[in-house]
């Protein structure tokens, strides 16, 4: 099983074992995914004696990421079901996303497959109008991986979503207590959201920065962002930093998704402009573009 510790999987399995405290590059990994690794095994050791503790967090790993996976895969094609109305439809996309190149990441210790069943179980839950579970689904999200703190997004886009769909009040006093209480309950789920990031980085200066003899540069700043910094530092992490002709296999890697997706957005923006009252030229446009 030592292939599957290389790369990210090294230091989710260190945070794993040794923690946080003395590593300023480890918090670049959000802490879910080896706090729950580092919980079942435990379990793992105290049920099978002859396993090590570096063993048990190998195993541990392994499961909760392909576990993780399978749910993942099961919860987009539910919500795909949801959203398509076709359960063929949603049996292609389901697999489609198993099949991706991508998908090999899912299969290992890193955090994509627990990010990916969060995400999905939150927009599940957003079609069907739950949306505080929802929102503490995104967070859990938010806590395994630093993008999680984008389903903000969904949060908003659903709560308007809701708003539009609310009736007509009798009195604008009635309409504007109304909405207000709708704003304020998106903002709140908002906040959940993006709660686990704002901790994490809170955590990150009171480690780092608090009672240090000479604080560490990135502490100075207006807004001190540990894990932004040790992105830049440790593996040159920055907007279109990534833009190089040897990573030219990755992004053949992310090519069939990022097509998909060019794809469907297309597809749904045609979709809305057939819908306007003055869409009709822009979707003839589109649909042939």
């Amino acid at each position: 099983l030592d292939a599957y510790t290389r790369w990210d999987a090294a230091h989710l399995l260190r945070a794993a074992d040794l923690g946080y405290a003395n590593h300023q590059d480890a918090h670049a990994f959000f802490p879910l995914y080896p706090f729950l690794v580092r919980r079942l095994a435990r379990v793992l050791v105290g049920a099978l004696p002859r396993l090590c503790l570096h063993e048990a967090l190998v195993l541990a790993g392994l499961f909760i990421s392909n576990a993780a996976s399978v749910g993942a895969a099961l919860a987009f094609y539910q919500l795909s079901r949801c959203v398509l109305g076709s359960a063929s439809s949603a049996r292609t996309a389901a697999l489609l996303f198993c099949v991706s190149p991508a998908s090999a990441f899912f299969s290992t210790l890193y955090t994509e497959g627990i990010f990916a069943l969060a995400t999905f179980c939150g927009l599940l839950l957003l079609e069907r109008d739950w949306a505080w579970a929802a929102a503490a689904v995104f967070a859990a999200g938010t806590a395994a991986r630093s993008n999680g703190i984008l389903a903000v997004l969904f949060v908003l886009y659903h709560g308007l979503r809701r708003c539009r769909r609310r009736p007509r009040r009798a009195t604008a006093a009635a309409a504007a207590a109304a909405a207000a209480a709708a704003c304020s309950s998106v903002a709140a789920q908002a906040a959940l959201v993006a709660a686990p990031y704002v901790a994490w980085q809170v955590a990150g200066f009171e480690r780092f920065c608090r009672g240090a003899g000479r604080p560490p540069a990135w502490c100075e700043g207006p807004l001190p962002d540990l894990y932004r910094h040790v992105q830049s530092e440790h593996w040159n992490v920055g907007l279109f930093r990534y833009w190089q002709w040897r990573q030219l296999p990755n992004f053949g890697l992310a090519a069939p998704t990022l097509t998909l997706s060019a794809l469907a957005a297309r597809a749904a923006l045609a979709q809305m402009a057939r819908r306007s009252s003055r869409g009709g030229r822009l979707a003839y446009l589109l649909r042939e573009a």
